[in-house]
């Protein structure tokens, strides 16, 4: 287990619940979202984390609209619809193949 993984992932749902993400308020006032990059590796581990955090804060604070993008999933899915996912693919093993 990744404990520096673990302290960053830790402070997801207080950055969620946080008066200064829910009010949007920041340097530009956008819409809040969140992103969070993490080792490949740890995908498991990260997904569970993610299911706790939707699901606490569904209890904590029920009157919120959550929703979860998976950016992999959905450039995935935008690839088959293009045709373009096997030809990304093709290209993305000779990119490991040269740079190896």
């Amino acid at each position: 287990m990744n404990t520096e993984l673990d302290k960053r992932l830790n402070k997801i749902l207080p950055r969620l619940e946080s008066e200064d993400f829910l009010k949007s308020t920041g340097l530009g006032n956008e819409i809040a979202f969140y992103i969070f990059e993490y080792p490949a590796e740890e995908e498991i581990h990260v997904r569970k984390h993610i299911e706790f955090v939707i699901n606490r804060l569904k209890q904590r604070r029920p009157e919120l609209r959550i929703i979860h993008i998976n950016l992999f999933n959905m450039i995935i899915e935008y690839l088959k619809g293009r045709k373009l996912l096997e030809k990304s693919l093709e290209i993305h093993a000779l990119f490991i193949r040269a740079h190896q």
